[in-house]
């Protein structure tokens, strides 16, 4: 009869103990968190030929944007190289987006370790923005997900009148 109680008593104390420990220790290991947006005023399908460029310029990060590129060619879009020097991501939109003698983009993409941009030509806005904090997803997982958004069409209208 002792040996019963004390294991009835044992369970619940042990079982307190780990969600203290762990609620506590919440603070010592980060969260990780994706955060994606998706805007719902430009129809990812309206991207077709996209501008691909490095958030830095260390070699990691150009060696990403390289491979972004050549990843969206294998998908169906038309990844295309722009170099160049800009003090900020408006700047580089604004001279990418502008018709030159270069090929006319639809958008700019601007890939970092740890996120990915893409910035619509024809309404000078984010399209599409993903940020994986704490290293939850790498580049391919961000990269699905940015497919996905491009293969969205313009938003339908709900409701009856």
């Amino acid at each position: 009869m002792l040996n019963g109680l004390r294991s009835s008593c044992i369970g619940p104390l042990a079982l307190a103990a780990v969600a203290t420990f762990t609620s506590s220790c919440g603070s010592l290991f980060p969260q990780r968190k994706v955060q994606e947006f998706r805007n719902a005023e430009v129809a990812g399908t309206t991207f077709q030929t996209i501008a691909v460029i490095a958030g830095d310029e260390t070699s990691p990060g150009l060696r990403m944007s390289a491979t972004m590129r050549e990843e969206l060619n294998k998908e169906g879009w038309k990844g295309v190289r722009r170099a160049g020097r800009w003090a900020n991501e408006n700047e580089a939109v604004t001279e990418i987006c502008r018709v030159t003698g270069e090929e006319k983009v639809d958008g700019v993409l601007i890939v970092f370790y740890n996120q990915l941009v893409l910035r619509s030509c024809s309404v000078d806005t984010t399209a599409f923005r993903i940020v994986s904090s704490g290293g939850e997803m790498g580049l391919p997982q961000m990269a699905q997900r940015l497919y996905a958004y491009l293969r969205t069409g313009p938003p339908s209208a709900t409701g009856t009148w």
